[in-house]
């Protein structure tokens, strides 16, 4: 499960893959991230249990606090203590570390919630790689947040970061000098 206001480090599928085959059978939720519902991967066999009960309650809870509902209700015994609970817990949720995925918007799901938070195990946030494109005049309809600015990414300096995209929308860039494209 991914988001749209995310960025992943460099091999992420691959690092997945990776950690994924090293678990027993047991698991049922693996994170690459420590951050509410960013970067979860379920078993498909799972998958029935997790949507039906988060259908019943999405209107009530966050989904990421869903999960932790949904773990106590399967493995949580009320006549044992919170220490044996969560030891259950952790069999079925297994998190990754380093974080694979790291947060960069602030709006929360819950309404009118402003979420500003950092996955710490991300690391340094590496938003572009520096680059060489050939000379070309750039424009967008999009509206551009902050000092995010289509010409800066273009020329390899930052991160393009536009808010509110709708139906029609473009991105255009003319080259001004002819340019030979290869596969």
């Amino acid at each position: 499960q991914l988001e749209d206001d995310i960025i992943a480090k460099p091999d992420y599928i691959q690092s997945i893959k990776n950690f994924a085959a090293k678990q027993s059978e047991e698991w049922m939720i693996l994170e690459f991230s420590q951050l509410g519902f960013i970067g979860k991967l379920f078993k498909s066999e799972d998958l029935p249990l997790i949507v039906d009960f988060f259908l019943m309650f999405y209107k009530d809870k966050p989904i990421d606090w869903l999960i932790d509902h949904l773990l106590w209700v399967k493995v949580c015994n009320p006549e044992k203590n919170a220490i044996h609970c969560e030891k259950e817990k952790a069999k079925l949720r297994i998190r990754a570390k380093p974080s694979l995925f790291q947060h960069v918007g602030i709006y929360s799901s819950l309404a009118g919630k402003i979420q500003n938070l950092k996955d710490k195990d991300f690391g340094k946030n590496v938003l572009h790689k520096t680059h060489n494109n050939p000379p070309a005049k750039v424009d967008t309809s999009l509206r551009t947040y902050q000092q995010y600015t289509l010409e800066k990414v273009y020329k390899g300096k930052d991160c393009f970061w536009a808010s509110a995209p709708v139906a029609g929308d473009y991105i255009s860039f003319t080259f001004l000098n002819p340019l030979k494209v290869e596969k």
